[in-house]
């Protein structure tokens, strides 16, 4: 009886044994066995464990121009290496080896430290990261293709030079702001608190609508003691629909015009908006000094966006002072003034000494008569003055806004703008109002501000919410969002205020400080400003305007900061960016 229990027991054991062994081979051999139970799982655990791979589109959201040009997001060939096989190549053909190493412009230690790495696969990097290759490069490689070393497909965030930096923003680890913005992915673990984020400009206010949903990497599977099996091939994670594309206003090629001007000018310090004058669209944003998005430096706020900062503007307020007396009437076109150079208290005074004498207030905007603005501003009080400025834009910001699907909060295509003030506080006395007046004491607007300001005039008082992002696509194409042009609400001035604007600032270039570009290939407007920095003998200087005059196409403006007083910088670069684009539109490029 005894024999007879052991017998059945151990065939129990044994065909659970067998059973086993069964499974595991159906799971391993045959993983397309529906019934073999979890085997999709454990299958792709086992795989990943013994997979090797370097990424090469870590499936970001690419940013390109108004046609398609990248921005963020260049697609590039890079070298590959499959150490295994490279080895072996150069053990059997060390000359060979040799020539394509010295015909592909590698340095001997760096082909060394290539194939002594310890992993399976490898990319040819500097300390700018991975090696771009050219046409020639390429074909070099695919001459030996038993060698190794391939030509593969790379993705690039940011090239150099890196033109729109400021606007673009950058991309690295900050668990700061991916606790802002995934907190509850965080706290559920589908987001790693290292993981790569937008941290300004466009990068950061686009972030979720670019975040990555998969990627592309070069893959080699190993054995158990982490020896390649097979060749290397590219797995792509990205799916149908992703990469997904922002498609910017911009124009890649005149923004790099641009900022090629500026460092052939030795401009250190500056900030150019150029937006389009039908609907605001931002055509080119740059400053100086640049940064690398790269690498850039978190102590050093050279990627901060002047452009969309406030800043002491100077006369250019003198826009907002003139549209306030036209609109509520208190002053005619033709009125005359008098300009005896001193106001008479608070040690307040006109820039030219002596004074202007008897001057129309036209002629009084066109030279940038202080004791002329100062008198309109005694006339109007804060209270008009403020709501003007509110008209146009100033003291609240003025960039795109609005709902997009799939987001709880808002979209703002300008990252950290800030909305500019007219008065610090409620109560002003007359000293405040006149020094006010003139864009001093505590008045502050940023160069996107004016020139959307600007393009306020053009279109007939109507003000416009500056866009820099169009759309956004799948990649294949398909529209996921639009970003309509929009207005802005309770804004605006009458077209006749706008109309008598336009002829002010066109006689500012005729007659008045802005003369110098009179004799432009394109009949030029605008306004001059200069802003005191504190500093003695240093300023800011502007221009704000637009061109052609008779059917304009372009607004813009221009701060150069910190710069000697009358230098005319601010002018001359208004003049020279003004050539560029003039040039652009006549190739029918704009």
């Amino acid at each position: 009886m005894n024999l007879r229990r052991a017998f059945i027991a151990l065939m129990i054991i044994t065909g659970c044994f067998f059973y086993l062994i069964a499974q595991l081979m159906a799971i391993q051999l045959f993983g397309s066995i529906r019934h073999a139970p979890g085997h999709r799982e454990l299958t792709a655990a086992s795989v990943a464990q013994r997979l090797r791979s370097v990424t090469l589109d870590d499936g970001r959201g690419r940013i390109v121009d108004r046609r398609g040009r990248p921005i963020a997001g260049f697609g590039v060939h890079v070298l590959a290496m499959d150490r295994t096989a490279a080895h072996r190549w150069a053990a059997e053909h060390p000359a060979e080896a040799e020539e394509l190493r010295s015909r592909i412009g590698m340095a001997r230690e760096q082909w060394t430290a290539l194939l002594e790495g310890d992993e399976p696969l490898a990319l040819w990097e500097d300390e700018e990261g991975p090696v771009p290759l050219g046409e020639e490069q390429i074909r070099i490689l695919r001459r030996w293709p038993e060698s190794g070393l391939y030509a593969v497909p790379y993705v690039t965030r940011y090239i150099q030079p890196a033109y729109a930096a400021h606007l673009l923003g950058f991309v690295a680890q900050h668990p700061e702001e991916v606790r802002r913005i995934y907190g509850p992915e965080l706290e559920e673990g589908s987001i790693r608190q290292d993981a790569r984020v937008g941290v300004s400009g466009l990068e950061r206010s686009l972030e979720r609508l670019l975040r990555s949903q998969g990627s592309i990497s070069l893959s080699v599977l190993t054995d158990a003691l982490g020896r390649p099996v097979g060749e290397p091939r590219l797995r792509n994670t990205n799916g149908l629909y992703h990469p997904v594309q922002a498609v910017t206003t911009l124009d890649a090629e005149l923004q790099a015009r641009i900022e090629q001007l500026l460092d052939a000018r030795g401009i250190r310090a500056a900030s150019v908006v150029v937006l389009d004058a039908r609907q605001a669209d931002v055509l080119v944003m740059a400053n100086r000094p640049t940064f690398d998005p790269q690498h850039p430096d978190p102590h050093d706020k050279s990627w901060v966006n002047q452009a969309i900062k406030q800043q002491v503007p100077g006369s250019v307020f003198k826009l907002v002072v003139a549209a306030a007396a036209l609109e509520y009437g208190i002053v005619r076109p033709h009125e005359k003034f008098i300009c005896h150079g001193e106001y008479g208290k608070y040690g307040f005074a006109c820039w030219k000494k002596g004074g202007h004498g008897p001057i129309s207030f036209t002629q009084a905007f066109a030279e940038s008569c202080n004791i002329t603005f100062a008198e309109i501003a005694r006339r109007l009080g804060p209270e008009r003055i403020r709501m003007i400025a509110y008209r146009l834009g100033i003291s609240r910001t003025v960039g795109w806004e609005g709902a997009v699907r799939g987001r709880k909060e808002p979209l703002r295509q300008f990252d950290m703008e800030e909305p500019g003030v007219v008065f610090a506080l409620d109560a002003i006395d007359e000293g405040a109002l006149i020094q006010s007046a003139i864009g001093q004491r505590d008045v502050r607007l940023s160069p996107l501000q004016a020139a959307n300001m600007v393009v306020t005039i053009l279109q007939g008082g109507t003000l416009l919410s500056p866009r820099v992002v169009s759309a956004l696509k799948y990649r294949d194409g398909a529209m996921i969002e639009r970003f309509p042009v929009r207005r802005l609400p309770q804004g605006g001035v009458s077209k006749a205020t706008a109309d008598w604007l336009r002829r002010m600032m066109r006689e500012t270039v005729l007659t008045g400080t802005g003369s110098a570009l009179r004799d432009h290939a394109w009949e030029l407007a605008g306004k001059t400003g200069t802003a005191q920095t504190g500093a003695p003998g240093r300023v800011n200087e502007w221009f704000i305007g637009y061109g052609p005059a008779r059917n304009p196409k372009i607004a813009a403006a221009v701060v150069v900061y910190d710069v000697p007083g009358a230098s005319g910088q601010a002018v001359r670069l208004f003049a020279e960016i003004m050539d560029i684009i003039r040039e652009h539109v006549e190739e029918r490029k704009l």
